[in-house]
């Protein structure tokens, strides 16, 4: 047996946490039916829950009560105090010349370290990365505890308008990873979206009730409402969120990144999922970039493509043949945080260009849409203002 701390002990713990990973979105479920068949056998075996600890326990974790305090939302002493109060952990990578401002959602069990390396990337391209460890993850409070998914969104809302205050006048872009991207996809269909330019999706969480099977759905409902305590990882599941072993030893060694999830959060998960899933039908004009991997065992080819097919004109989505889930992080992740690097400074031009159109046409002067500074510009474009 080899000895703690050596690299084969290192690579096994790392290989344990993608499947860890993969449990939380996709590989999970597809075990659950057989831990909730366990679990009638050993029922007998277990304390009985009381009515009170099962109601309580059922419930997802709620913001706060409302602070009376006008300065929060706010960043404050290394951390991104919500509205409610709450202290999340918080981690930025500043452009010496900013152009553009990134606002980046970690997914599931991850936290804000996730975008440690294209960060650096994006810093050298005038792109400054914020990103927020979301409640239950990483340095914020109640770990492991899923919150009310509305209350996630309403973070993101107040985390942009908190950049934006710090900015003012440069672009801000949402990028979102895996559960993450669901969280952005929530809230950019919410009656009150995020005031941003743009949305990227690494890897999105779009697998929701819907395209579950009967009985992955009764044993989830079945775990959640009745032993929410429980559990579960993707120990012994072959499953690789990534082909870069040196960031999943990286991971197998970080505390902060959850190795078991409760039952009642992967429920909580899936019907995020499902929002995020509904929403591509409702982002509107909204310019959308998708990056997914044609290696990614998490998030189903299938549940992505009828995603796809609910975005908009104004989506475009890039295939990796070679790529895994967590594409950012993989060997090649330095090309994908290029690509991104070009469609944020493509839609700003095209942002830039517009706003000189919007212009021009409340002035009555049309002739400035026929230079060559606009030939590059299509119909859709300027039909959009």
């Amino acid at each position: 047996m080899p000895a703690m701390g050596t690299a084969e002990n290192e690579e096994e713990m790392g290989h344990l946490l993608t499947d860890h990973i993969a449990r939380n979105v996709m590989q999970a479920i597809r075990n659950i039916f057989v831990h909730a068949t366990q679990t009638m056998h050993s029922f007998i075996r277990l304390p009985v829950p009381s009515f009170a600890s099962l109601v309580l326990h059922r419930r997802a974790v709620p913001a706060q009560p409302p602070t009376s305090d006008a300065r929060l939302p706010a960043i404050e002493n290394g951390h991104f105090v919500t509205r409610d109060g709450l202290a999340l952990g918080f981690a930025h990578w500043d452009a010496a010349s900013p152009r553009v401002i990134l606002v980046a959602l970690h997914g599931m069990n991850d936290y804000s370290n996730a975008f440690e390396m294209p960060a650096r990337l994006w810093a050298r391209s005038g792109i400054t990365t914020y990103a927020y460890d979301q409640r239950g993850f990483g340095h914020s409070p109640q770990i492991g505890l899923w919150p009310l998914a509305h209350v996630m969104s309403l973070d993101l809302v107040d985390f942009v308008e908190v950049v934006r205050a710090r900015h003012p006048g440069l672009p801000v872009i949402v990028l979102g990873e895996s559960m993450g991207g669901a969280v952005a996809l929530s809230a950019f269909a919410s009656f009150k979206p995020p005031q941003a330019q743009g949305c990227i999706l690494v890897g999105p969480a779009v697998w929701g009730w819907s395209a579950l099977p009967f009985l992955y759905r009764a044993a989830l409902w079945l775990l959640a409402h009745t032993l929410p305590r429980w559990g579960l990882t993707g120990a012994g599941r072959h499953i690789h969120a990534t082909d870069n072993d040196v960031v999943t030893r990286a991971y197998g060694r970080d505390p902060l990144f959850l190795k078991t999830t409760r039952a009642d959060t992967v429920y909580g998960l899936v019907s995020l999922m499902g929002e995020g899933a509904s929403a591509g039908a409702h982002l509107g004009i909204l310019p959308v970039l998708l990056l997914y991997g044609g290696n990614d065992q998490i998030i189903p080819r299938a549940a992505t493509l009828v995603f796809v097919k609910l975005l908009g004109p104004s989506a475009k989505v890039k295939f990796y043949p070679e790529g895994f889930h967590m594409l950012l992080r993989d060997r090649a992740g330095a090309a994908c945080a290029t690509d991104v690097v070009e469609w944020i400074e493509a839609i700003t031009r095209q942002e830039r260009a517009g706003a000189v159109v919007k212009n021009t046409v409340a002035r009555g002067d049309r002739s400035l849409i026929q230079s060559n500074a606009l030939s590059g510009l299509t119909d859709e474009v300027i039909r959009r203002y």
